[in-house]
Parts: C-alpha cells; sequence; structure tokens
C-alpha cells in the first residue's frame, strides 16, 4: 500500500482522485469526499507520484487516471461526475490513453 505525505499525514496514492494548485498550496480531492490542503507546490508532489498513474491535464491540475471516466473536447469528467477543464495540448497527450 503505497502511500504520499500530505501535511503531515500519510495519504493512500490510490485514494487521490485529483489535486489543484493554489499558488504554493496544493488541494487534495480524496475518494471519500475530503479535501486535504498541503504547503507544497503540484510540482512537488507530480514528482513523487507515479507519472504513469498521474496526468497534468492544465496548469494547475493532476487527475489520477484510474478515475477518469471521459475525456471530452474541453474537459474530462471524472468517476464522481466531477468535470474539470482541460488544456488543448493536454488533451492531446490525454488522448493516446484508451479512457
Amino acid at each position: 500500500m503505497k502511500t504520499i505525505k500530505v501535511s503531515k499525514q500519510p495519504v493512500r496514492i490510490a485514494e487521490i482522485v485529483y489535486m489543484k494548485s493554489d499558488i504554493n498550496y496544493t488541494e487534495f480531492f480524496l475518494r471519500n469526499g475530503n479535501k486535504i490542503v498541503s504547503c507544497h507546490t503540484l510540482k512537488r508532489f507530480e514528482e513523487q507520484l507515479p507519472s504513469q498513474r498521474f496526468k497534468r491535464i492544465d496548469k494547475g491540475t493532476l487527475i489520477n487516471s484510474g478515475y477518469l471516466k471521459h475525456i471530452g473536447s474541453d474537459s474530462v469528467t471524472l468517476v464522481d461526475n466531477t468535470v474539470l477543464k482541460i488544456s488543448r495540448r493536454r488533451k492531446q497527450i490525454l488522448s493516446q490513453f484508451n479512457y
């Protein structure tokens, strides 16, 4: 069971649905509906997480591809029906995967 340390508490990587940056903070949105805020940058967490599982969909959002339900023309839908905007450049990268 792999974990990552977020705000002094371990969080199972599989529980992370997506992350959003807020300047020098990162908000973690978890499968159980909880949200955790960390004082570290999204880039720092991106470097620690497995790149085959976590994909950046725009400058400030990183998603767990295991929770990806649909890729639309300008957004992605996650399995909990959260809709997030996707940049055009990142859409081309994500379209290589079968979701």
